[in-house]
């Protein structure tokens, strides 16, 4: 994990294009702003800023991680205000990480009921990574998470659990929007949209799928849902996803959702988990606040 005070220095130095110029508004020597930032990239394995006539400037391996940073920061001030917020209402507070594909109009449906049902209750919600989701719960970092199929643990709680296979998203004006089925080969000859975080590891007796994930790149990859919907409508590309995050679209016919012919893909499930830690104050309203997702995503899933 990147320490504080190095992330602090590295955002200074972004912002301000010298060490000199972050060390003066930092009220740091220089020195002190180098030792860390050498120590940083040797523990990243690269560097994070180059020398130019305009300065410091970030990397191609800097910008990933300047990304992480500004992330980092944000999702810090969001916490303080969300503390500060139950500090003054003295509300429960539920947080939830998910899938990006569940905030598009699942887990909004599900708050409107929940806000009218529950207004003692505050939310957080989150787009998390998947391979992040599992630790989370298991640390207390969050009460309840949406993500593809976890393995069984003795500390979690299954509320729900539905298929959500992985096929091509295309628009409805797309050559390929009329078939009923395709192959991972077929879907390799066209410009393609896929997500940032890869799917999970599939068994490794999944040979088209291993060799799909192999030869597939991507002409751009996204976290930000409402982008990628925005490229797909408008030809860019195919994508590889769940329809969860376009159940609208699909309804209106402005996008089409084709299932592969992958026993992997079409095996995918996603649940909704919380941990069995919780305290008996908090556990009722987490179970509620589990159990209406469940219901609003297995009634929207099942409509298209």
């Amino acid at each position: 994990m990147i320490q504080s005070t190095a992330s602090f220095y590295v955002q200074q130095v972004a912002r301000s294009g010298s060490i000199r110029k972050a060390a003066m508004t930092l009220r740091v020597a220089p020195s002190a702003i180098n030792r860390q930032l050498s120590k940083l990239e040797q523990e990243l394995g690269g560097r994070i800023f180059e020398r130019t006539l305009n300065g410091m400037v970030p990397t191609e391996f800097g910008k990933i991680v300047l990304e992480y940073i500004e992330k980092s920061f944000s999702d810090y001030h969001g916490m303080l205000n969300t503390l500060e917020e139950i500090k003054k209402t003295g509300k429960h507070h539920v947080r939830i990480h998910t899938l990006d594909s569940f905030m598009v109009s699942i887990i909004p449906s599900a708050i409107m009921t929940l806000t009218t049902e529950m207004p003692e209750v505050t939310f957080s919600v989150v787009a998390g990574r998947p391979s992040d989701m599992l630790y989370k719960l298991q640390h207390g970092q969050t009460d309840i998470v949406i993500t593809f199929l976890l393995p069984s643990s003795p500390v979690t709680l299954t509320h729900a659990i539905f298929s959500t296979p992985s096929g091509a998203i295309v628009s409805s004006a797309h050559p390929l929007a009329s078939q009923s089925i395709i192959s991972l080969n077929e879907m390799l000859n066209y410009r393609l949209l896929l997500p940032m975080e890869p799917l999970p590891q599939p068994a490794s007796d999944n040979l088209d799928y291993i060799a799909f994930r192999r030869a597939a790149s991507s002409v751009c990859r996204s976290n930000e849902i409402g982008f990628v919907k925005k490229l797909i409508m408008q030809g860019v590309g195919i994508g590889c996803y769940t329809k969860v995050g376009y159940i609208d679209e699909i309804e209106e016919n402005k996008i089409s959702w084709i299932p592969t012919d992958n026993t992997f893909l079409n095996s995918l499930k996603t649940g909704i988990f919380s941990s069995l830690s919780a305290s008996a104050g908090t556990s009722s309203v987490i179970k509620r606040v589990a159990t209406c997702l469940g219901q609003v995503a297995e009634h929207m899933i099942n409509r298209t």
